[in-house]
């Protein structure tokens, strides 16, 4: 990374610190985050962030999705894409906020779609029979998602303490 780009990393970095006081592990996630897509944009033959536009971020995700590892369907997560999707948009805020950029190229950037998740679905029958202090919520389709309160699983634990 050359060091104009080093150096509003810092900036930026310097600047959220100040205003929002986030904690060392969100600060080093956005310059991570920040840092991988400087070192993309200079390999595509950009030299500054502040040349970025809409088509570089649209470039960079495609380029990010459709790189693979071994054994996995796509390259990135839609829990990834949103950390860096929102990286990036506050980075060019923060950069048209202090004038030096005149439009922000993550405008229109749509956030990621992200997928439910599918939890562990038990009759209220079947729950009932495993704790008598279970709070159980059915659903439309008879089922009912269950909850430990104890250690905040949605699977089967030893100690029995359920809620929805």
């Amino acid at each position: 990374m050359n060091a104009d780009n080093a150096a509003l990393l810092d900036e930026f970095c310097d600047s959220v610190w100040l205003e929002d006081g986030l904690a060392k592990n969100t600060l080093e996630s956005y310059r991570r985050d920040l840092r991988l897509f400087a070192d993309w944009h200079e390999r595509q033959g950009r030299a500054s962030l502040l040349g970025a536009t809409e088509a570089d971020l649209a470039e960079y995700f495609a380029w990010l999705y459709l790189r693979r590892s071994p054994g996995k369907k796509h390259g990135i997560r839609s829990s990834t894409q949103a950390r860096l999707h929102s990286s990036l948009k506050r980075f060019y805020r923060f950069l048209a906020r202090g004038r030096r950029i005149e439009i922000d190229p993550t405008l229109k950037l749509d956030p990621p779609r992200r997928s439910r998740r599918a939890f562990p679905r038990r009759s209220r029958r079947s729950m009932s029979k495993r704790c008598s202090r279970s709070r159980i919520r059915e659903h439309r389709s008879g089922s009912a998602t269950v909850r430990c309160w104890k250690c905040s699983t949605r699977a089967g634990c030893a100690s029995r303490s359920w809620s929805v």
